[in-house]
């Protein structure tokens, strides 16, 4: 921090001078504050503060938002290492953070919201040359991150903050950059489709200094902005985006320093914050709103209005609480800064009394605070530890809106999974509640620009065009305007064919389970024969049959071998043995259908087997191996082989064999031993267009167990026999002896090659 420029020391005050800076004041400001009293019961059950970023790198900046389903996501800057962060709570604990960018410098104060299905959004400095911007998909609790797109890169660029329009897709950003010579604020839009609007200077001072710029969207789609401007002192002030530019107004009017302003919005009325400059040790938090959209605005509602020191305040809208929440940071009656909460009541005006949620050791600071449907998250860089880290505190919304909000259940007429692609269902009010109005939303959570409808206990039918599987629709009831909790179902709609993948193959084929999960593996046992071969044969009247989900919506549920058997198929596929059809010659050609769980059928194949139960037949040919007698790796050598086979040899297998069946043994520790015994150990070699004459590359020490070393000199009788694709094996055995020097060399590649 200490190589950054003068102005962006300026422009971020107590974030940009340095984190050393910041403690040494905060630790050093400390008076008895004025504390207010309770005029409202406040509608949030706090949990406890929690360390999200463990004792790693030195973590500040945090930004916290909060999902439709109530799941915390944090970005933030890893100071020692130049990253850019994030985290979330999807899976219930914080996972281990991860890096969406690295080597982004210093300066980066990461900004961070959540819009519609539950993108990420987040803008963000990389050392200053530029404002970039880049979005991520949830997929459970991982987050895939679209390429960064640069926003602005005039001069020096910091600070960049976004604000969502959940009617469009837009995201509005906000920034500065010393473009002019000075810093001052800056605005862009970026649409849906990702093009970008003019960049628009909000507020022409002469060039003097500007900085700490925040947005808000109200339901008109009125892009709201707040900001600290040194034009006629340091002040707050208020900008809205009219045409093709901002109208401005102060905000403070404080004659005295003016701080770190924000603003939110319930969709109509405006909120804003910031903190108040009274003199060295004394800063207040100061709070202000607007019922008509930024055109009137209150007078000020002190929210920390004492000797204390009081900073970077925020602000957030809760729809189920009505309720404007509001942290900061404050070293009332503490040695060192620590995170307090406060709620503001728009429907009579009045606050809760002022809530300390940490009593930690040092330092608690730049607190960042979101709302959900029932959530509410504050994160914020702590020192608790002895080095800045990331810490959260959750809060759970216990108190909705009062008076006569209804809540309701939504049950969808199709249950779990449907092939319907029209829904409907039945909307059932709680605890006697008559409901007048209801907001009806399908894939999209409801915000309060969801329009209102007439309530009814019926459904409005919901036609479900956009792709995905898993749909949910989403109602909220209200009575008198007041707005109860959001509901919702989800189901499964699939109206189109069955996606599987299936193979039928060789029940003795390498590389199948070695176990089978259905019936039938009591078929496939040690019969004395290979256990490899042709895909297409088999040597018993069954198959191996697989069946995986290929992204089926629903599941798949049963299939059946059109001419033989079904079966039902467990969760997670089929992988097992099952009858071949019935047929007058070994060739069995067949389709299988398989059905999904709400009965969407889909035919594959044709699929052919081979049902094989003859040995092939050696008529002839040498056999031999080499004369390297100080190598383990020998070759055998065949020539002039002569093999048939009346069932193998459909698909051109013209040399009446598939491969060959090998075995040997050390004649030193056997030197009785013959083919029929059975502790040889056969190795099915697939000969690939087999014919008359061939190598293969073989380890005299395949199937003995020995390792490798020299120890095991001497002769080594070889066996061989040909099989067919079904595995079945000649009943002739050619069978010669090979010799191993002492001294001989031990290659760490043992697997038999076949050669030309």
């Amino acid at each position: 921090m200490t190589n950054q420029p003068a102005p962006l020391r300026r422009a971020y005050r107590l974030i940009a001078v340095g984190i050393a800076f910041l403690m040494i004041l905060s630790a050093s400001l400390s008076a008895p504050p004025a504390t207010l009293a309770v005029t409202t019961p406040s509608t949030v059950t706090w949990g406890n503060p929690q360390n999200v970023t463990g004792s790693g790198p030195k973590s500040v900046f945090p930004a916290v938002a909060v999902d439709s389903n109530d799941h915390t996501h944090i970005v933030y800057f890893d100071q020692d290492n130049g990253q850019l962060m994030y985290t979330n709570n999807v899976n219930g604990g914080f996972s281990s953070p991860s890096v969406v960018e690295r080597g982004v410098g210093t300066g980066t104060d990461p900004d961070l919201v959540i819009g519609s299905n539950n993108v990420l959004h987040i803008g963000y400095s990389d050392a200053g040359d530029g404002i970039y911007y880049r979005q991520g998909t949830l997929n459970g609790a991982s987050v895939s991150w679209s390429p960064r797109q640069l926003i602005s890169s005039e001069g020096k660029s910091f600070g960049g903050r976004l604000a969502i329009d959940n009617q469009t897709g837009t995201v509005h950003i906000a920034w500065i950059n010393n473009s002019c010579g000075d810093y001052n604020v800056f605005y862009r839009s970026r649409s849906a489709s990702g093009s970008l609007g003019p960049v628009i200077h909000v507020r022409e001072n002469g060039c003097k200094y500007q900085t700490h710029p925040r947005l808000t969207v109200t339901n008109n789609s009125k892009v709201h902005i707040v900001f600290e401007d040194d034009g006629n002192g340091k002040e707050a002030y208020y900008g809205r985006l009219e045409g093709g530019g901002f109208v401005n107004q102060n905000l403070s009017h404080s004659g005295t320093n003016t701080y770190n302003p924000v603003i939110t919005t319930d969709g109509t009325a405006l909120y804003a914050a910031w903190e108040e400059g009274i003199g060295v040790g004394d800063h207040d938090v100061e709070f202000i709103r607007s019922a008509d959209g930024g055109q009137n605005w209150s007078s000020v509602i002190p929210y920390s209005n004492n000797s204390s020191y009081a900073s970077f305040p925020a602000l957030a809208y809760s729809p189920a609480s009505r309720r404007v929440y509001a942290a900061w940071s404050d070293n009332d009656g503490a040695s060192a800064s620590e995170i307090w909460f406060r709620e503001f009541n728009p429907a009579t005006g009045l606050t809760t009394a002022g809530d300390r949620l940490t009593h930690l050791s040092n330092a608690s600071d730049i607190a960042s605070i979101a709302v959900g449907n029932l959530k509410v998250a504050i994160a914020w860089q702590d020192k608790n530890t002895g080095v800045f880290q990331i810490f959260d505190i959750q809060g759970t919304i216990t108190s909705v809106s009062p008076g006569t909000s209804c809540d309701g259940t939504l049950t969808l007429t199709d249950g779990d999974m449907t092939k319907n692609t029209t829904l409907t269902g039945t909307i059932a009010p709680k605890d006697n509640c008559v409901p007048d109005e209801m907001q009806v939303s399908l894939d999209t959570p409801i915000t309060p620009a969801t329009p209102k409808v007439g309530y009814s206990p019926t459904l409005p039918p919901q036609d479900v065009t956009s792709a995905g599987c898993v749909h949910t629709v989403y109602v909220r009831l209200f009575k008198d305007g007041v707005g109860g909790t959001i509901f919702s179902d989800s189901i499964k709609v699939d109206p189109s064919e069955v996606n599987a993948t299936v193979s039928a193959v060789n029940p003795y084929l390498a590389g199948l389970p070695s176990t089978y999960s259905q019936a039938g593996i009591a078929a496939v046992t040690d019969d004395g024969r290979a256990r490899d071969g042709d895909p297409r044969y088999t040597r018993l009247p069954m198959f191996f049959l697989r069946i995986d989900n290929a992204g089926d919506c629903t599941g798949l549920a049963s299939f059946h071998v059109v001419g033989a058997g079904q079966a039902t198929i467990p969760d997670g596929g089929f992988a097992g043995i099952t009858s071949l059809p019935l047929g007058s010659t070994n060739q069995r050609t067949f389709n299988i259908e398989v059905t999904d769980k709400v009965g969407n059928t889909n035919t594959f194949g044709p699929f052919t087997m081979y049902y094989d139960t003859t040995r092939p037949v050696f008529n002839g040919g040498n056999v031999a191996g080499d004369s390297n007698t100080r190598s383990v790796i020998r070759r055998l050598i065949f020539n002039n082989i002569d093999v048939t086979d009346t069932q193998y040899g459909h698909n051109g297998e013209s040399a009446g064999f598939w491969g060959i069946w090998v075995a040997g043994a050390n004649l030193a520790a056997t030197p009785n031993i013959t083919s029929s015994n059975p502790d040889l150990n056969w190795s099915a070699i697939e000969i690939p267009s087999a014919g008359s004459t061939f190598s293969i590359d073989w380890s005299l020490f395949s199937g003995l167990n020995y390792a490798p070393d020299q120890s095991h000199a001497g002769d080594y009788k070889i066996f061989v026999r040909f099989l067919d694709g079904a595995g079945n094996p000649s009943d002739a055995v050619r069978q010669f002896t090979i010799t191993l020097a002492p001294g001989y060399d031990v290659p760490k590649t043992w697997l038999p090659l076949v050669s030309r």
